[in-house]
């Protein structure tokens, strides 16, 4: 999803995160996803979290069977009815906000003052724009600490 992801010079100028679905072209997101499903190439600029913009470069995605869409917004309510199976990892707060931070300080470059200033509202955008669609995936994988991970609610009964 983060190929469809605003440029972060134009969401920090907006006040927007990748926590908020504004700040992604939903308008392309569905026709990749359309396009997809109807067995057509798909075409995306790959984003760079470093850099805080997207690779001038187009990538192709030859059609397939299946596609694993990942990202912050893919359970959208607009995206929903293009999605067959959804799963949603989590983790509990302080890990989640010790995860967000070291991204922000390697991933993205953010002065640890940046970082810092940042990350209880975008603690706050996530816990009210994203968990939310915790209720309803299809399946619940627990990140129990780095690296490990645990099948917590799964269809049919099984994990």
């Amino acid at each position: 999803c983060d190929a469809f992801l605003m440029q972060r010079p134009e969401r920090l100028r907006k006040g927007l995160s990748g926590y908020h679905i504004e700040a992604y072209e939903t308008d392309a997101v569905l026709k990749a996803l359309k396009d997809f499903r109807k067995k057509r190439q798909i075409g995306y600029t790959p984003y760079d979290h470093k850099t805080g913009r997207r690779s001038l470069s187009l990538q192709i995605l030859k059609p397939s069977s299946v596609l694993i869409f990942d990202g912050m917004q893919v359970m959208h309510e607009a995206f929903k009815p293009l999605i067959d199976y959804s799963i949603f990892i989590y983790t509990d707060d302080d890990t989640l906000k010790e995860i967000r931070y070291d991204a922000d300080l390697v991933k993205r470059q953010y002065s640890r003052e940046f970082a810092k200033e940042q990350s209880e509202p975008e603690f706050n955008q996530y816990k009210t724009q994203i968990h939310p669609y915790k209720d309803e995936a299809d399946l619940l994988i627990s990140l129990e600490r780095k690296w490990q991970y645990k099948i917590v609610d799964a269809p049919f009964g099984n994990s």
